[in-house]
């Protein structure tokens, strides 16, 4: 197994995107294991959105809301974020994305109104 991290990496707000390809042996016999440790010369650091794929593959992912279903992220594949938020009747009021140098950005904004019974 060989580690090559990524030279370059990405910051959206207060979160860093990093890369790194992990090279394994195309032929794994028995009881071949990959363990991957994450740690930080930081203590103030958190780790998140942990994904591992094939190099040439593309990978979005979806995070639901454990209670109510509902979609609260989609990951691009590029691992930009972009966020839901719901109102109590369920319907989507607003749309966050992460933007490269930016941060979190609202992109949407949505009223509902509904006329009054006569």
């Amino acid at each position: 197994v060989s580690v090559t991290k990524s030279s370059s990496s990405i910051i959206v707000g207060d979160w860093t995107l990093l890369n790194a390809d992990i090279s394994v042996s195309a032929t794994p016999t028995d009881g071949d294991i990959l363990k991957v440790y994450l740690e930080s010369s930081s203590a103030d650091a958190f780790f998140d959105d942990l994904r591992l794929h094939p190099v040439d593959a593309v990978m979005s992912s979806t995070v639901y809301d454990p209670i109510t279903n509902r979609v609260t992220a989609k990951f691009d594949a590029n691992n930009f974020a972009t966020k839901y938020i719901y109102d109590a009747g369920g319907r989507v009021v607003e749309v966050w994305q992460e933007i490269e140098g930016l941060g979190l950005k609202k992109m949407k904004k949505y009223q509902y109104n509904y006329a009054r019974g006569l």
